[in-house]
């Protein structure tokens, strides 16, 4: 009988997924899907099926890499702890003093960990969460953050980002299908911005973009706004 033969299968919240003949292939995503408690019922399945599957272990291990450990945090400092969870959720950031962003989680520095401070961050197409959002806690020299195309962002990320008030001057927001206008209003709180681009957001409505707009020339009056452009 063959390894696939003998997993045992469950049938969660009654959504069973069929993974396919892909054991052989891939014991060590089997073997972590398991752990996972994902079903997994190794017989043929269709492409929807598979992506189904997928998409639901994907999600899972996001969840974890944004995952907030405050002993970690407390061993390595706040800016490496930060920079790791970026990193791991596919974002890059670069740090003061270096010219080039950081592009794969090897690449970050091994040792003198307190000598690398966080000044930008790209969040493009990365899997950042919620839950991910306490890393920024005292993280004192980052002047820009790009947040593009993220797919798990909500209005509560928005809410962290006052945390860096004191030094960042660069946001930009666009194309995060969850943001509505009520949770770009903390941005009102980001006194030092003097640069701001807000776009392509598919839940703003049409009858808060003026509101908006005049909100943020009155709180940010020494930023240049870049808003509501396609």
């Amino acid at each position: 009988m063959a390894v696939s033969d003998t997993l045992q299968t469950k049938n969660i919240g009654m959504n069973i997924v069929k993974l396919g003949n892909i054991s052989g292939k891939h014991p060590k995503i089997l073997q972590k899907c398991m752990q996972l408690g994902l079903t997994c019922i190794t017989n043929k399945c269709t492409p929807v099926q598979t992506r189904l599957f997928f998409d639901r272990f994907i999600q899972r291990l996001d969840a974890g890499y944004n995952t907030f450990d405050i002993d970690r945090h407390k061993l390595v400092g706040p800016d490496r702890n930060c920079a790791e969870w970026l990193m791991k959720c596919g974002a890059t950031i670069k740090f003061q003093g270096h010219d080039n962003h950081i592009l794969e989680y090897n690449a970050l520095p091994s040792s003198n960990f307190d000598k690398y401070k966080i000044e930008e961050i790209d969040m493009t197409d990365s899997t950042v969460m919620l839950k991910g959002f306490p890393h920024l806690h005292n993280c004192k020299h980052v002047k820009k953050i790009v947040i593009h195309n993220c797919k798990y962002l909500c209005d509560s990320c928005i809410a962290y980002l006052p945390e860096l008030k004191s030094t960042l001057e660069h946001l930009q927001i666009s194309s995060c299908r969850y943001i509505t206008s009520e949770g770009l209003i903390p941005i009102t709180d980001l006194v030092n911005l003097k640069k701001l681009i807000i776009n392509d957001l598919p839940h703003l409505e049409e009858k808060h973009k003026k509101p908006l707009l005049d909100l943020f020339k009155d709180a940010l009056p020494k930023c240049d706004t870049e808003l509501f452009k396609q």
